[in-house]
């Protein structure tokens, strides 16, 4: 869920399934410049949250309309950026650079010249589930 522009999810310890995607959108989260946070949350966070959505490896990235009958609106500003960034990334398009050397994967995001002079996030292969 998003509320302030930070983005919060709930912990592994509260059923949240640690993945490539979660790590994945905190990966284009911090890229993008907002705020993510691990934390509990209560049913009553997603009544007053600004924006929420679910992701996971087959949902991908997708926005929660309404949560027990209380609308949410549209899709939201943040939820968007990350989908259309996420979705990017998946299919090889835009300002994403995906490197690959003895078994490691580097991902980032961001213009060419962002990209040159960032220092890149690297894991495994088995990290990214192949």
């Amino acid at each position: 869920m998003v509320r302030g522009g930070t983005i919060y999810t709930p912990p592994v310890s509260a059923g949240a399934l640690e993945g490539i995607t979660q790590d994945s959108i905190r990966t284009i989260a911090g890229d993008l410049g907002f705020d993510y946070e691990i934390q509990h949350l209560l049913r009553s966070d997603l009544y007053t949250a600004d924006e929420a959505f679910l992701s996971g490896t087959a949902a991908e990235i997708v926005p929660i309309r309404s949560v027990d009958d209380r609308d949410l609106g549209e899709p939201g500003p943040i939820t968007r950026r990350l989908q259309d960034t996420y979705f990017a990334a998946v299919r090889g398009e835009g300002p994403v650079e995906v490197t690959a050397h003895d078994g490691l994967m580097a991902v980032a995001v961001g213009t060419a010249a962002e990209l040159s002079a960032r220092e890149k996030r690297v894991v495994t292969m088995t990290e990214l589930g192949f």
